[in-house]
């Protein structure tokens, strides 16, 4: 999470902090209004405020059927029939339930579970391939099939720390190994390594900002040993008419989760306006963040909810959590401003599906050479971000 790519876990929940520390929730009470902050940096600060979970469904009826949204080694047969009972409690209440984890009908085993009451009994089950089946006076007493794991596995992991607190860890685990969208831990995490990157921004607001991130070293955050990773956001951006010159600098804290994934414990994040930091603020993340977004093959997609406490102005705010729904959509040739990328393209979505922002990565980099922010009740491009330069330890890219 030393790069632009790994950074992404918020959108304009990080405005909304701009914003308060300008008001008077930072350093001082009569500061002017911050720049509009850009894609890099609200992916330095991960996630603090976002409206509550939503469920994530695929189109499977249409001629251009949507892939199936898979996570399929972070979701596990029991957890789906945990997410059944919370999600429908009347049809499958928790209370009545029989677990039968390998029990044979017509010639297959399945995971099942029984409720009994009033209604007869109702059993719901999934075959070791993932299948799952449903029978009872909600089937008209015949074995129906209701799609598969890989299909309600977006829905679950969207839910999971609500159903199953305990064995929430604010991250599904990695559905599979490292992909070459993000560099591994080690090297991201390298003391000294240095991405800087110049974009160029259109839509609502026009302008230039550079983001200069730095690897600084060893350091303790919340009495944990951590790694700091420094970026600094400088620019002037045109909004209505009104011009601002600002950033932000943000101290993240970062931990190798092994496997070549990063763990995010929490920022440090000081709001800047005509060179004067106007508030700083600290989020800490409980649990930590890791970046299993990197772990998809093309076609796939997860849920990944965080919750974060935010201290600001002296006061430190009730845990919120945010779940934003990844796909990794393609690895493809991109063209930004006359120079051509390798790159992973990738769609993130906040909880309520208001907003969605496409992003590609420059493979091998960790620097991200486009976004493309989009207003989903309007379909109109918010916000373009497109690399004007950048260099990792001093190479240009």
């Amino acid at each position: 999470m030393s790069t632009s790519s790994s950074l992404l876990k918020t959108s304009a929940s990080l405005i909304s902090l701009a914003v308060l520390a300008a008001c008077g929730g930072g350093d001082d009470t009569t500061a002017p209004a911050a720049a509009p902050l850009s894609f890099v940096t609200q992916m330095r600060a991960h996630a603090l405020a976002a409206p509550p979970a939503r469920a994530v469904t695929t189109d499977t009826t249409t001629t251009n059927t949507t892939t199936a949204l898979t996570a399929t080694a972070a979701v596990t047969a029991d957890m789906v029939l945990d997410w059944a009972e919370f999600k429908l409690p009347a049809l499958f209440p928790k209370a009545v339930a029989q677990r039968f984890p390998a029990v044979v009908f017509q010639g297959v085993t399945y995971n099942a579970r029984a409720y009994s009451g009033a209604w007869g009994t109702r059993y719901l089950g999934i075959t070791s391939d993932g299948r799952v089946f449903g029978l009872g006076d909600f089937t008209g007493q015949q074995l129906q099939p209701f799609q598969t794991i890989a299909f309600w596995s977006p829905q679950v992991l969207a839910d999971w720390c609500a159903f199953d607190p305990a064995g929430c860890q604010g991250n599904p685990a990695p559905v599979g190994p490292l992909n070459a969208c993000a560099v591994p831990a080690a090297q991201a995490l390298a003391v000294g390594r240095r991405i800087t990157a110049t974009y160029a921004v259109t839509g609502l607001s026009t302008g230039q900002y550079t983001a200069d991130t730095v690897v600084d070293g060893p350091a303790s955050f919340q009495n944990q040993n951590a790694v700091k990773v420094t970026t600094r956001t400088n620019g002037t951006e045109t909004t209505a008419g009104v011009t601002t010159v600002g950033g932000v600098e943000i101290a993240s804290y970062e931990q190798d989760a092994g496997n070549g994934f990063v763990r995010h414990l929490g920022s440090e994040i000081a709001s800047i306006v005509q060179g004067a930091v106007v508030g700083r603020s600290v989020v800490v993340n409980t649990p930590p963040v890791v970046n299993v977004e990197y772990s998809l093959a093309v076609g796939q997609s997860l849920s990944v909810s965080s919750t974060s406490v935010l201290t600001t102005g002296g006061t430190t705010f009730p845990a919120s959590t945010s779940t934003l729904a990844y796909s990794y959509l393609a690895r493809e040739p991109v063209t930004v401003r006359g120079k051509t990328f390798d790159a992973c393209r990738y769609s993130q979505t906040d909880a309520g599906g208001t907003f969605t922002t496409t992003y590609w990565i420059a493979v091998g980099t960790d620097v991200v050479v486009r976004s493309r922010g989009v207003n989903n009740a309007t379909g109109q491009v918010d916000r373009l971000e497109e690399l004007v330069e950048a260099t990792v330890n001093g190479q240009p890219i």
